[in-house]
């Protein structure tokens, strides 16, 4: 059986851009093996009365699942590369390799002081100082010299766009509090106020969740149902046509290349699992876990007078929007 998938971030990323057709087509071979020994939870899928045992089942089912696609990638999709410096390959790492052999065969013979292997050995450690701090010094010329090789391709926005990106740290205070614990605290407050910023009849939600729940009873587990309230291999195939490429979750874990680039046998254990999933009414804890992360858009303003905005366009959107509600929301915008 496969194993659970780690929640750790993979120790080097997957770089599919770099995936030449061989290595998706190896990805597809390696995940379609992968997933041919994953045991199907057909007594689950049979039976639709809620237990552990079930629950149990389709947790071990979702978590093999998710194992063999990072596993296939790992396995055959090149690693996202470190990018070096402008001109290294060409004018040091010659260098640099040459002095490396001299000085393991310089060890080897007993790491001498003086004799011939001492001084090739010292005359190729200097080349390399040499050649390493040239490339240094030259760095913006043989940065612009390979703009100038990419002018004519398809490289050269790419370029452009790596050398313009702007990094923004993540913020290390809200509100006054710096501490992660107290941070999140925060967050928890406010985004509960913003979810129940808008009011509604708790009787008549109650009145909503009790017809239906009346229904599903009395219809739906019946076999009364309009729908068969199947998810089709056809309604997942059309799901991964609309994902969108280097997409992924906070842990890296997945992405969406993952499901659009695998074989077909994928799309028919997705449909079975969300199948299992609907049945039982039941999804595994990480599927269920979320992550907010903050990206203030105006560092001078707190988190509170952001959440102000928020709950004036929500109140204007979601209410009668009267004049007074409209010019909340004007007056927090403007602010």
């Amino acid at each position: 059986m496969i194993l659970a998938p780690n929640l750790q971030k993979p120790q080097k990323k997957r770089s599919w851009p770099r995936a030449t057709e061989d290595n998706i087509r190896n990805y597809k071979s390696t995940l379609r093996q992968l997933l041919s020994l994953i045991p199907v939870p057909y007594a689950a899928l049979q039976d639709d009365r809620d237990s552990q045992a079930h629950r149990q089942a389709v947790h071990e089912y979702h978590n093999n699942i998710v194992n063999a696609c990072i596993k296939a990638a790992e396995a055959t999709i090149p690693h996202t590369k470190r990018r070096g410096r402008a001109g290294w390959k060409r004018h040091a790492e010659p260098q640099k390799k040459n002095a490396i052999l001299w000085n393991k065969i310089w060890k080897e013979s007993g790491s001498p002081n003086t004799g011939i292997i001492h001084s090739i050995r010292k005359k190729t450690r200097a080349e390399y100082r040499r050649a390493s701090q040239w490339v240094v010094r030259n760095e913006e010329k043989l940065k612009a010299d390979k703009r100038t090789d990419k002018l004519h391709s398809r490289d050269f926005w790419t370029e452009i766009q790596w050398m313009q990106r702007k990094h923004t740290s993540t913020t290390t205070e809200m509100d006054g509090e710096s501490e992660e614990d107290a941070i999140r605290e925060l967050f928890v407050g406010k985004y509960e106020e913003l979810y129940n910023s808008v009011p509604y009849d708790r009787e008549e939600m109650g009145d909503i969740l009790t017809t239906l729940n009346s229904r599903v009873n009395e219809q739906c587990k019946q076999g009364k149902c309009y729908d068969d309230h199947k998810v089709s291999v056809g309604d997942v195939h059309k799901a991964i046509r609309s994902l969108k490429h280097s997409k992924s979750d906070a842990n890296n874990l997945l992405s969406f290349d993952h499901f659009k680039n695998a074989c077909n046998e994928l799309h028919w254990h997705i449909s079975l699992l969300l199948q299992l999933l609907l049945n039982h009414s039941f999804a595994p804890m990480t599927m269920l876990t979320s992550v907010l992360i903050p990206i203030p858009k105006n560092r001078k303003k707190s988190l509170s007078e952001t959440l102000e905005i928020i709950f004036a366009i929500r109140k204007v959107i979601t209410t009668d929007a009267s004049q007074e509600n409209w010019e909340e929301a004007g007056n927090c915008l403007i602010t």
